[in-house]
């Protein structure tokens, strides 16, 4: 998105409830709130009030506004500049149309605690209670030389800000349901913690659940038919099933983790999500110095054990089924007699009025949030049109998605040819839209009623989805921190991968890849050059860990290893000499 408009509708409408009792906007923020006086503010000594009327939370509201990028969101940026959405981006496109209320959020984050069932190489004792003895062991204690009931003492705020006597915290949550419009709740692990479910429970009671969307990032080890039963009532329930590796390597970050009860827990999310429309199941993977070198393994395990499709992260598809092309796709694809509504640059058929003077149609509609939401909903009762209809098209869905279409012609007409020779040499005489080109969407409709049916039988999709983030923090855990020459084999290995699916990447892992990519050969925030020292400390950390959880580095991730073997016998013999 261009930097002319940064506004984040979570800047205007939402706050976030860090583990540690601190609060901010969102969890991809690198500032906490602070009151009047300068202090952060924490859950066990103010109220949420507080919190929503900070000046730190209106300072970053205004800088977005005014196209200013505010390094609180430094992880937006940097996923806006690795060419993968950002939060910012996502959060712009569903809930852009809502305006800001000075009483209260309408967006919420919640990480209520750090309550935790698992202790993931990736994550610490501020999110996760079960890292308190290891933290001691290999951080605070030779480091500061404190003792191990001293050291306990540092996260009693945490229970101070989040325990069920706190009814600022949880009785003013049930006050704003009324006027929420969708909650996040984080790790630790939310399905762990009785007063979340608490507040859910009070927007049935209210009757509001219909009008609330929910997301729940869990680690998929708990989930009973009580969950189904509750979490039905809401308006969506997104989950994120967080697994980070597959089969004898899932144990290995997420320490406490087997394969078995995970992939079991698995099947129980598809059934849920069989018996109810409102549920929508994703496998999130976060990329981490210790599973970047396997991703394409992990991807090919899912799209070919569980034929899980990953998620379209830009626009709905239409028809996704391995059988059709989408709408976008089809536009795509070059061949004779395709109604080409605009110049392909180069000739090659794969850009499509990326032009730096105009938004092609997907940027335009993303920065439309009432016509995108109109245009996504018209190709949803198109696919449920289509399996009932398989011979006929919805005219009512052809003339809206035309019109809509018509709308954005008149915008990039509406805007001045650019005088950038480069590109103008590379444009048809005649680059201007013509709006009647012909029937853009019903041409695209025969050709999809035209495909046959797919054999079911031969091809099944779950309903779920796989989706990559970027792990960030902490620094010794990146990707980014890796050598050279190790980033050089891991991007051969993942260039070198292709999805076994036939007709085209139905799975999108080329975007994945080239996302993924592009994050790996960057260099680590705010400090670059300086990857030796972030190896020094994964190095220090991986066999601290082993050694206290009884596991081996060489045994359990041996390809990788063998890979980094020449960096770790050096640093092994360093700690020796």
């Amino acid at each position: 998105m261009s930097k002319t408009n940064l506004r984040c509708v979570i800047a205007d409408t939402g706050l976030g409830l860090h583990n540690s009792g601190r609060c901010y906007l969102c969890c991809h923020s690198r500032t906490y709130l602070k009151d009047d006086n300068g202090q952060e503010i924490y859950l066990d000594s103010s109220t949420l009030q507080d919190a929503w009327n900070s000046p730190t939370r209106v300072e970053i509201q205004h800088a977005l506004n005014n196209n200013i990028e505010h390094p609180n969101c430094t992880a937006c940026w940097e996923d806006e500049h690795a060419g993968k959405q950002s939060r910012r981006n996502h959060f712009n496109e569903s809930w852009g149309h809502l305006t800001a209320r000075a009483d209260q959020p309408q967006l919420l984050d919640l990480k209520m605690g750090n309550t935790c069932n698992m202790k993931c190489r990736t994550c610490n004792p501020e999110v996760s209670s079960q890292w308190y003895r290891e933290d001691w062991e290999l951080n605070a204690g030779p480091k500061e030389n404190i003792s191990y009931p001293d050291y306990l003492k540092r996260w009693r705020r945490i229970t101070a800000s989040y325990n069920d006597d706190n009814t600022n915290v949880w009785e003013t949550l049930k006050s704003w349901l009324p006027n929420t419009q969708y909650i996040d709740f984080y790790g630790a692990e939310p399905m762990l913690i009785k007063k979340n479910f608490e507040v859910l429970q009070a927007a049935v009671d209210q009757g509001t659940a219909k009008d609330i969307t929910l997301h729940i990032n869990t680690n998929g080890i708990i989930w009973e038919d009580y969950h189904e039963q509750l979490l039905k009532n809401f308006k969506t329930v997104f989950i994120d099933l967080s697994i980070d590796d597959v089969e004898d390597r899932c144990g290995y970050i997420r320490y406490s983790s087997t394969w078995d009860l995970v992939s079991g827990n698995i099947q129980k999310f598809i059934d849920t999500k069989t018996r109810n429309d409102n549920f929508i199941f994703t496998i999130c993977v976060t990329i981490n110095a210790l599973n970047i070198y396997y991703i394409d393994e992990i991807f090919d395990y899912f799209v070919t054990n569980i034929k899980i499709p990953c998620v379209d992260t830009q626009l709905v598809p239409w028809v996704h089924s391995p059988d059709k092309l989408s709408f976008e796709d089809w536009l795509r694809v070059p061949s004779p007699g395709h109604v080409q509504p605009a110049v392909w640059i180069n000739g090659d058929g794969t850009k499509w009025l990326h032009l730096p003077d105009k938004l092609n149609f997907s940027d335009w509609l993303i920065n439309n949030t009432e016509k995108n939401l109109l245009f996504q909903s018209a190709g949803k009762e198109y696919e449920v049109w289509l399996e009932a209809n398989p011979t006929s098209r919805p005219q009512e869905f052809v003339g809206l998605a035309s019109t809509i279409y018509s709308e954005w012609i008149e915008y990039a007409n509406a805007v001045p040819e650019s005088n950038d020779l480069e590109y103008a040499t590379t444009r048809e005489k005649q680059w201007r839209l013509d709006p009647d080109t012909g029937d853009l969407f019903g041409t695209w409709a025969e050709y999809a009623n035209a495909v046959p049916s797919i054999d079911s039988t031969k091809t099944t999709t779950t309903g779920m989805m796989i989706n990559c983030n970027m792990l960030h923090l902490p620094s010794h855990l990146s990707i980014k921190m890796l050598p050279l020459e190790i980033k050089q084999i891991i991007t051969q290995k993942l260039l070198a991968y292709k999805p076994t699916v036939t007709q085209r990447d139905e799975y999108k892992w080329q975007d994945q890849c080239d996302m993924i990519l592009s994050f790996l050969n960057s260099d680590i925030d705010n400090d670059p050059g300086n990857n030796a020292a972030y190896l020094k400390e994964f190095h220090y950390y991986t066999r601290g860990l082993d050694r206290t959880r009884g596991q081996c580095f060489e045994q359990q991730l041996p390809e990788f290893a063998a890979v980094l073997k020449p960096w770790f016998d050096q640093l092994d013999a360093e700690i020796t000499a």
